[in-house]
């Protein structure tokens, strides 16, 4: 039992040791820049409807040199930012379920590197009138099948008692 603990206790002593050692060797050298891949902008802006955000609209970006697209959604309360990789010329398009599509075309530069594209969605409206058919409606399938085998039972009992008497 003794001998596991003076085990234990070198293992901890020989661990602090090495860590202690790697620090100090880390402290002496110096940082090496990491290479980042900069970013040209950021397009950002609020998607709303009269008063309303509108959360979970989707937002393409496409630059107007590529077929690339940056695609990114609304938060709750309808901002959206996305980072784009160099400075041109970029499409904007919002969509969102019973709206109507929206576009916009924004340019990064090194004058404008932050643009606000700010949306605001109409609503689609629905057909202006349907015309109604003049003729009778009649009876969705669930009562009809419900009557028919109304129907059947009655008959059933009816040629059940006649067979009784």
């Amino acid at each position: 039992m003794i001998a596991t603990g003076k085990l234990v206790f070198r293992f901890l002593l020989l661990s602090s040791a090495l860590l202690a050692f790697d620090r100090a060797h880390a402290q002496s050298q110096p940082a090496q820049p990491q290479p980042s891949e900069s970013a040209a902008g950021t397009i950002h802006g609020i998607v709303t409807s009269g008063n309303m955000p509108i959360p979970g609209a989707a937002v393409s970006i496409s630059p107007a040199s590529s077929s690339q697209k940056i695609s990114v959604w609304t938060d709750v309360v309808g901002s959206y930012s996305a980072t784009v990789p160099s400075n041109g010329s970029y499409t904007v398009q919002v969509q969102m379920v019973a709206f109507a599509n929206s576009t916009r075309q924004v340019v990064i530069d090194a004058s404008h590197q932050n643009v606000a594209a700010h949306f605001e969605l109409t609503l689609l409206s629905l057909p202006a009138k349907r015309v109604l058919s003049p003729e009778v409606p009649t009876a969705p399938p669930a009562l009809s099948v419900a009557f028919k085998l109304f129907l059947h039972c009655r008959t059933w009992l009816l040629k059940t008692q006649a067979a009784i008497r």
